[in-house]
């Protein structure tokens, strides 16, 4: 999987089910600029192993 897709609401809401299941997949994933902010949409298996890399990456913090 490459770069995640800058994708508009509107785009995303008129193709949601197909959207969310390549994401599922893990084929896609997307940034969807909002009048607040950004949102990131990618699969659990993704967000899941972002989280490992973290709490491994905690564990070798240098104490304060």
């Amino acid at each position: 999987m490459g770069l995640p897709k800058i994708t508009k609401p509107s785009d995303l809401r008129d193709d949601l089910y197909n959207t969310l299941d390549r994401v599922a997949k893990g084929r896609e994933k997307h940034i969807v600029p909002t009048k607040t902010g950004e949102v990131v949409i990618l699969s659990k298996a993704e967000y899941d192993s972002l989280i490992d890399d973290l709490e491994l990456l905690k564990e070798f913090e240098a104490p304060l």
